[in-house]
């Protein structure tokens, strides 16, 4: 604890220095990483309320954060506050080391959260199933009952089910599907193929 004070004084310090010395704007550089982070656990990972695909869509979004955070305190901050006559660099090679490092920091987080979650993931991986428009209003009118909103107090859907979701209608083509029908296939479709085969799954491991 003594440690960790001692990192945060220095800090605080670090950053008073910097905000006396530039100008407010700039110090706006050095609190975006702290609001960004209150902002993505606060809000945005509670903001996923289907307990189907909440795990496997946090884990995946805090690998996506947390690798472009990285990328930010190593290529943007230094680049910002580092600018002297006798200090050259060319951004567009900075540009690249900048995306190696936030590809190398997001295949090691979902690395290690794989690790971590097991199978759980694996399940909810395999459960997102998949979802087809029905351009046909005709052939509605013979199900029965009637298909009803799609919501994920009713996940998992079986094959062949009908829903709507936000004015159109859906019918569920997987054995299982959890995901949301108006979810982008080509979201969906990169995470099923890596995390529903576990073949797959224990090569990343």
């Amino acid at each position: 604890h003594i440690v960790l004070f001692l990192v945060l004084l220095d800090s605080l310090f670090c950053g008073m220095q910097l905000v006396l010395k530039d100008s407010f704007a700039s110090s706006l550089y050095l609190a975006t990483p702290l609001l960004s982070s209150i902002l993505f656990h606060l809000v945005y990972l509670k903001s996923n309320t289907n307990v189907f695909t909440a795990e496997l869509l946090s884990m995946l979004s805090r690998c996506v954060y947390h690798s472009l955070e990285t990328a930010y305190c190593i290529g943007v901050l230094p680049l910002k506050f580092l600018q002297y006559e006798y200090i050259y660099f060319d951004a567009s090679r900075c540009m690249i080391l900048t995306a190696f490092v936030a590809v190398h920091s997001f295949l090691s987080l979902f690395c290690l959260e794989l690790h971590c979650l097991g199978s759980d993931v694996l399940q909810q991986a395999g459960m997102l199933g998949e979802w087809r428009c029905v351009p046909d209003l005709t052939r509605l009118k013979s199900i029965s009952p009637k298909p009803t909103e799609w919501s994920y107090h009713n996940c998992p859907y079986p094959r062949g089910a009908v829903v709507r979701c936000k004015g159109r209608y859906y019918e569920a083509m997987a054995t299982l599907n959890t995901c949301t029908p108006t979810s982008p296939s080509q979201f969906i479709y990169p995470i099923a193929f890596v995390l529903g085969d576990p073949q797959r799954t224990k090569t990343l491991e």
